[in-house]
């Protein structure tokens, strides 16, 4: 159980060093800004070369929120799982000690099974830090990429 509380600080220290490569990667990436907007043949200030350059600054500025959503959305998933969890092993722990002579094991395998099992479930809950950022960007990189417009002839 010395696991258990590390699994979310884990999976939002690891995602919070992907976050800052992609600030490194959208520093990098400013000189190519400056550049798409010098375009002349496009349309507008900003033409279709520069979307995508825009969208990489929007992605590194919301990632941190979705994150922290993220975070608080799996710790309430998992309170909610958790609490199931143990009206079940509440239920359960009562029918393992009147078992008779192997009562200590079988009591010693609930509890082992219940470890892994919140083990497995606080790690599940907790993939919300990464699924909410990558699902949202996503969608808003969906909606944002130009469309190809090919040439009349």
């Amino acid at each position: 159980m010395l696991v258990l509380p590390l699994i979310p600080l884990v999976r939002f220290m690891f995602r919070a060093a992907l976050w800052l490569l992609q600030v490194l990667e959208a520093l990098v990436a400013v000189p190519l800004v400056a550049l798409a907007h010098l375009r002349p043949e496009e349309d507008g200030i900003a033409g279709q070369s520069a979307i995508l350059c825009y969208l990489m600054v929007l992605q590194a500025a919301l990632r941190p929120v979705l994150m922290v959503f993220g975070l608080l959305g799996g710790f309430l998933s998992f309170l909610l799982v958790l609490a199931v969890l143990n009206r079940l092993l509440a239920a359960l722990v009562p029918l393992v000690l009147d078992s008779g002579q192997v009562s200590s094991l079988w009591f010693v395998l609930v509890t082992g099974f219940y470890a892994l099992l919140a083990l497995g479930l606080a790690n599940a809950c907790f993939k919300l830090v990464d699924w909410l950022p990558e699902r949202v960007l996503e969608w808003l990189s969906g909606l944002v990429r130009p469309v190809a417009v090919s040439a009349s002839p």
